[in-house]
């Protein structure tokens, strides 16, 4: 029988997710992000490299009956995680939109430069 780890937080460069507060935090400042928005970066953080559908993120996020429009509701939500991480979508450091693959992916980097790691979120169809 495996267990499962599960982590208070998640870094990534000068970022810290708090996934008990819900707060994220940018060299140890609080940054403001909507609930849902935190849900669904705290999801494509704890998943770094891979790549998430939206689909996924629809069932995680919003439940198997959702009954808001979701495709603008998700848009909504990339708009200020990329705009909480200074994140440019014509440029992207860390949410970077793979449009025919309808994908999200996180890749990150850790803040120490030795041990350099970026987060790189990308998501499909998206903004």
């Amino acid at each position: 029988m495996g267990s499962i780890v599960q982590r208070d937080s998640i870094q990534f460069g000068i970022f810290e997710l708090d996934l008990k507060s819900q707060e994220l935090r940018k060299s140890w400042k609080l940054v403001k992000l909507p609930n849902q928005s935190f849900r669904v970066l705290a999801m494509l953080a704890s998943r770094p490299g891979e790549l998430v559908t939206r689909e996924e993120i629809q069932q995680a996020i919003w439940g198997g009956e959702t009954f808001v429009d979701f495709e603008q509701g998700l848009n909504h939500c990339i708009k200020h995680i990329r705009a909480a991480l200074d994140d440019d979508p014509q440029d992207p450091r860390f949410v970077e939109t793979k449009r025919r693959l309808r994908r999200e992916v996180l890749s990150r980097q850790p803040a120490c430069p030795c041990l350099r790691r970026s987060v790189s979120f990308t998501t499909s169809d998206a903004i």
